[in-house]
């Protein structure tokens, strides 16, 4: 769910949508760094019973806070201390550069710029058969073919972060489906326990001895009267 609400985030900031905004993550260095994860500890003692839970591979619960925060926290939605409200127009700014920036990772990947210059490649031997690889015809086309190129790539981004953002709701899915079985399974195992223990009462009712000559008693009782 956490990465699939990632990746709407980085949709809507690569469409003009805006989206949850980067936040630079103090550095631990210095007083004012683990003061920072002191307090993000306080407000979130569930990151400090994981500190706890990982049999301490981190050497002190700041390394773990700064480690969660960069790794869940942030996509969470968890704030840090230190950081300070912003307006909408800056937060969808933020959003925006963090999103291109990570379109640009992609763009730099060793699949992207083999693509790319395999087309090249291939654009430029067409040219040169034809003797025309240094004619102004020719630059207009390996312009053409970049941009076409990039286009495409970039529906093959967002056509990526689809699918991440549909594992996300797989995940709440199931997690909503896990709930609904688990409210079920309460629900008719104390159906069950109440009709055991009125069950029980009833029984025990009726082989009361004592209870049956008050019965019989007060019905002959009422019959003289």
């Amino acid at each position: 769910m956490t990465r699939g609400n990632a990746a709407g985030n980085q949709i809507n900031a690569l469409l003009g949508l805006g989206g949850t905004q980067a936040v630079a993550q103090p550095s631990m260095g210095g007083a004012a760094g683990a003061n920072v994860w002191d307090q993000y500890l306080q407000q979130n003692p569930d990151v400090l019973r994981g500190w706890r839970e990982t049999g301490q591979a981190f050497k002190t619960p700041q390394e773990y806070a700064q480690f969660h925060y960069s790794t869940y926290g942030r996509n969470e939605g968890r704030q840090l201390p230190s950081q300070q409200a912003a307006t909408p127009a800056a937060a969808n700014e933020n959003a925006t550069k963090a999103a291109q920036n990570a379109f640009d990772i992609f763009k730099n990947s060793t699949g992207y710029q083999s693509r790319l210059a395999e087309g090249y490649d291939a654009l430029n031997s067409g040219l040169a058969s034809a003797q025309v690889l240094q004619s102004g015809a020719a630059q207009k086309e390996a312009v053409r073919y970049g941009q076409n190129f990039a286009s495409n790539e970039f529906g093959n981004y967002l056509g990526a972060l689809g699918n991440q953002q549909g594992v996300g709701l797989s995940g709440a899915s199931a997690l909503a489906g896990v709930g609904q079985n688990y409210a079920n399974t309460m629900a008719a195992n104390n159906n069950q326990a109440a009709s055991a223990v009125g069950n029980a009462a009833l029984i025990k009712g009726q082989n009361n001895p004592f209870a049956n000559a008050l019965g019989v008693l007060g019905g002959g009782f009422l019959g003289g009267l």
